[in-house]
């Protein structure tokens, strides 16, 4: 979904692509390392988050101190491309999308004019965990036990999109709400 939202012109701040940054920085390497043991690292000597996941995912003390790590780094480079977005003298304000999957726990929906919240059923979520990241059976409850209900996380958004059909069928919400929301707001602070 937010693919389709980048065709439109919107800005990507993926978590999980900051956060494999974050993992390759040496400093930060080391550390895991070093609270994980040498098993986290692959047959090149870098961090395998799929490792780290393994473990991290079964011990939420040892998730704490990953976190702990990650996500100061991953929060600090959100804020600084979303002030140089909103800041980019004499263009026109930049639409940002932010995956962040502990975006509230995180403290940066304060830094959003505009919560959308994707909603698609368990079993398509089951479906697409198990296809695109090759989770195994729990994997999603036990990372999704870590957020906000996602009840919550709807409930304090301003608009839901529904994200449960196929390509077409997403394509078409996307352009709905891109059309009656977005770029209203986006003329209107432009203009």
């Amino acid at each position: 979904m937010a693919g389709l939202l980048v065709k439109r012109g919107a800005v990507l701040l993926d978590a999980d692509r900051l956060a494999h940054g974050v993992l390759e920085e040496p400093e930060v390497a080391v550390r895991v390392v070093e609270a994980f043991g040498a098993g986290v690292k692959d047959e090149h000597g870098r961090v395998d988050r799929r490792r780290v996941g393994e473990i991290v995912f079964r011990d939420p003390a040892k998730l704490k101190a990953l976190e702990a790590l990650v996500h100061p780094r991953v929060i600090a480079s959100i804020l600084t491309r979303l002030s140089e977005l909103a800041v980019a003298a004499g263009k026109p304000r930049r639409v940002a999308i932010l995956d962040v999957p502990l975006a509230s726990e995180a403290g940066l929906m304060e830094a959003a004019d505009l919560r959308v919240f994707i909603e698609a059923s368990e079993e398509t979520r089951q479906r697409r965990a198990r296809e695109n990241r090759g989770w195994s059976p729990g994997e999603l409850e036990r990372r999704e036990a870590r957020q906000l209900p996602l009840a919550e996380k709807r409930a304090r958004s301003d608009f839901v999109v529904s994200n449960d059909g196929d390509v077409a069928e997403a394509e078409q919400d996307v352009e709905r709400f891109w059309a009656s929301v977005v770029r209203p707001r986006v003329e209107a602070v432009s203009g």
